[in-house]
């Protein structure tokens, strides 16, 4: 009798844990992975974003980040209001943050990402902290149409 329940015990336990697994499956119809929604999953993000971010020592730095397919990214910069006139490019790789919503462009020195939203790329500060106060709209690069 005491195997029997034993068994039981053993029996229901891997069953419920089963379930629980079966749940938590990102692909699973109805579960939370599989319903949440970020930038790498429901927006539209690959393309060129432009813009002129805040330079400390010139007039703006004319900006353009180009998003591909295949994970991979072009940037030019043109520092205003200088002697040099000459853009700088790099291209490489970007990569996504574990909740889909940033991107690091990798072989940047920080600051070197970008919180993804709506038709725009928003440049984050040296912690991937967003810029606040009167300063913050200027961070934004705007998706060409």
């Amino acid at each position: 009798m005491r195997i029997s329940i034993v068994l039981l015990a053993v029996l229901l336990t891997g069953g419920c844990n089963f379930m629980t697994q079966q749940d938590e499956d990102p692909g699973a119809k109805g579960s939370k992975k599989a319903d949440m929604h970020n930038a790498r999953n429901s927006l539209d993000f690959y393309g060129t974003y432009k813009g002129i971010l805040p330079c400390g020592d010139c007039d703006g730095i004319e900006t353009e980040v180009r998003l591909n397919h295949e994970s991979f990214f072009a940037r030019s910069i043109r520092y205003l209001g200088k002697d040099d006139p000459r853009r700088y490019f790099m291209n490489g790789e970007f990569e996504w943050d574990d909740e889909g919503n940033i991107i690091t462009l990798i072989g940047l020195d920080p600051p070197n990402q970008f919180f993804v939203a709506e038709n725009k790329l928003i440049h984050l500060d040296a912690d991937g902290q967003q810029i606040k106060g009167e300063m913050a709209e200027r961070y934004t690069l705007i998706k060409e149409q």
